[in-house]
């Protein structure tokens, strides 16, 4: 999920989120998982979608935290 996040806030292209994670293996795995928890949908063949409006901001914010207290 912060891989898409880091893509943009709108729905992303699967491809490139996979590519950014080093290949198309072990991501569709984790993508089905994600959809079938309901975080993430395809809007279209090749994309990915937060099903939450606001949901990368929050993420990127996060990971910023993070990092400024670690």
């Amino acid at each position: 999920m912060s891989a898409m996040a880091d893509e943009g806030d709108a729905a992303v292209n699967s491809g490139a989120v996979a590519a950014s994670l080093g290949g198309h293996g072990a991501v569709s795995v984790v993508r089905e998982q994600l959809i079938d928890a309901g975080l993430i949908y395809s809007p279209e063949r090749g994309q990915v979608a937060f099903t939450v409006p606001g949901f990368a901001d929050y993420i990127r914010r996060s990971k910023a935290a993070a990092a400024s207290t670690g």
